[in-house]
């Protein structure tokens, strides 16, 4: 017996290579919105296959947190409520095929969106397609990749070489030590500290140099001794390169995490892909959001 010839819709559906189901959930609601708005206007959760395209919107200036690994799709609804009742709204849901489906019931009509394309950079262009976004310059680079971060501290290479030549000289000993060998700089127990480690040995103390609070020209404090911001949060200053610190003249720190940015080969790599995805030209330092 042969099979019943096939509707238009299924033959479309078939040729697109995407899944029926996808489909349906995204039906009579593209675009979303009628009026274009910005990449900071746009607040969504992506689910766990979507991480990477998570931190390409957040690259966009796009307000963008993600499930981690582990957490059931279903999480996403736990998130998307969490993030509306602290004030952010709306906020949408980023999924794909049956996972999607099954969260679309439970939010307001096309705010749940699944996701056709398979490359990051054609997923980023259909969801700014659905959503109308559309970028300009300031948006490129205005959030941290890391933690969604949308605030930044600017340092300059003698803040943050001083910074780094402070907590070089932190010396950890064992407690009970006599104090003159927490003066010794060239103490052997410096050779062995991993300051990044958080597991130090709870017989050791570190000596540090009191708080030495500085204004910065763009606002905002921070301790030149060790790093710290006021905040409470420390300048991942271990993750600049040594050639790095000593060349580059300006550097943008997260202030919700620490990371440190800074104009150099990795952030014209970034730039290429942002303007591939996006035909936008990216301005050749971070621009922190106001």
């Amino acid at each position: 017996q042969k099979n019943a010839p096939k509707t238009d819709e299924e033959k479309k559906t078939k040729d697109s290579g995407k899944d029926k189901s996808e489909v349906e959930v995204n039906v009579e609601v593209k675009p979303l919105n009628t009026a274009e708005i910005s990449p900071c206007d746009l607040h969504v959760v992506c689910d766990t296959m979507l991480q990477g395209v998570c931190k390409k919107l957040r690259l966009c200036g796009v307000d963008a947190v993600a499930l981690e690994n582990g957490q059931s799709h279903e999480h996403c609804l736990d998130l998307r409520n969490n993030l509306i009742k602290s004030g952010v709204s709306p906020v949408y849901i980023l999924s794909r095929g049956k996972p999607a489906q099954g969260m679309v019931k439970h939010v307001p009509k096309g705010h749940c969106y699944s996701v056709l394309e398979s490359s990051t950079e054609a997923q980023i262009r259909e969801i700014f397609s659905y959503f109308n976004v559309v970028a300009q310059e300031g948006d490129v680079f205005s959030r941290c990749v890391i933690c969604n971060g949308a605030e930044y501290v600017k340092l300059q290479n003698s803040h943050m070489v001083k910074i780094q030549k402070n907590e070089n000289e932190a010396i950890v000993v064992p407690a009970g030590a006599e104090q003159s060998s927490t003066r010794n700089r060239h103490s052997d127990f410096g050779d062995f500290l991993d300051e990044s480690s958080e597991d130090e040995d709870e017989n050791e103390i570190s000596t540090t140099k009191p708080a030495d609070w500085i204004d910065l020209e763009d606002g905002g404090k921070i301790d030149i001794n060790n790093g710290q911001m006021e905040n409470g949060i420390k300048i991942g200053i271990k993750a600049v390169p040594n050639n790095t610190l000593q060349n580059v003249q300006e550097f943008w720190v997260c202030q919700s995490c620490g990371k440190v940015y800074w104009q150099g080969s990795h952030w014209e790599k970034a730039q290429d892909k942002v303007k591939s995805f996006l035909n936008v030209a990216p301005v050749p330092s971070p621009k922190p959001a106001t």
